[in-house]
């Protein structure tokens, strides 16, 4: 699958492609066609809109996929990042870590051995969890722990033209 994350990435529930810079109505038409639900969030003054879908990927990772454009140019928007976050069902019955390591082990069956490994610190806190990342010719996967106010999961697959987390 490395090769083709380069153009995209594929979800196998609903079963789409979804090609790196396609527009926000390309993207709707595409989860239009294969009848599956799509949402426009975050629709504020502050922060740019992004569209969020319940997905199936990697085979058997149930998540949301948060797909974020760049807006900066206005009606040339492209989709630069793709986000994947558990359900709050999920959390009802699983911990942080039986999360963490089924989204690592699942990465590394679509992506391999990450390319990079260090300790994820912040604010002189280190997370028990590494931060991983793969990097591809024109992508960037990520995969980490973050907290803010509580503990997140943090999956993030972008094009590295835009600039990737700085943590040291």
């Amino acid at each position: 699958m490395d090769n083709a994350i380069t153009k995209g990435l594929k979800i196998d529930t609903p079963d789409i492609f979804i090609p790196w810079l396609i527009s926000p109505s390309d993207l709707e038409r595409l989860f239009s066609n294969a009848n599956a639900p799509l949402a426009l969030e975050n629709k504020t003054e502050f922060f740019d809109p992004f569209y969020v879908a319940q997905t199936r990927l990697f085979v058997s990772i149930d998540c949301q996929m948060y797909f974020t454009f760049n807006y900066k140019k206005l009606f040339t928007s492209k989709l630069n990042k793709i986000s994947l976050s558990r359900n709050s069902e999920y959390w009802q019955n699983h911990t942080l870590d039986e999360s963490y390591n089924d989204f690592q082990h699942h990465l590394e069956l679509a992506f391999g051995k990450p390319h990079k490994t260090w300790k994820c610190t912040e604010h002189g806190f280190t997370y028990e969890q590494d931060f991983y990342e793969w990097r591809f010719s024109n992508v960037i996967i990520s995969h980490r722990v973050y907290e803010h106010h509580r503990f997140f999961e943090d999956v993030e697959i972008k094009l590295n033209n835009f600039k990737p987390y700085s943590l040291k």
